[in-house]
């Protein structure tokens, strides 16, 4: 088992992508970088970035030096989103997530970024929290 949002997490995270040929044929034409910064973490604030690169998906810690979107949020958002018990538009409207960036880039790549689901789902199941 692993702690949510740990450097371990990340690795089971980047994992699953690895093996997730699905995500690959999906991101096949996807240049984007998200960044994603969670608050209030139980050891502190967590950040982590998505690059998607024509194919290949990888997930890794800290800030990128350049993002095309980056996503805000508190642990308890973060943790409801990741649990599937609050879904990310609702906490984007409820000004639960703040968003800043090329907000236009997540339109145009919905299926590649909705195409990262399955990894996350594969890592939850190991996971505590």
């Amino acid at each position: 088992m692993v702690k949510y949002l740990s450097s371990e997490w990340l690795d089971e995270v980047r994992a699953a992508m690895d093996a997730d040929r699905t995500l690959a044929v999906e991101t096949a034409e996807t240049e984007l970088v998200l960044q994603q910064v969670v608050t209030g973490a139980p050891n502190g604030d967590v950040a982590y970035f998505i690059t998607f690169d024509n194919g290949t998906v990888h997930v890794q810690s800290g800030v990128a030096s350049q993002s095309d979107v980056a996503f805000t949020q508190d642990y308890k958002t973060a943790l409801e989103v990741h649990l599937g018990t609050l879904n990310a538009l609702m906490a984007f409207q409820e000004g639960r997530i703040s968003i800043k960036g090329d907000v236009t880039a997540l339109t145009a790549n919905q299926a590649a970024i909705g195409a990262l689901d399955q990894a996350f789902r594969a890592v939850k199941n190991q996971t505590t929290y």
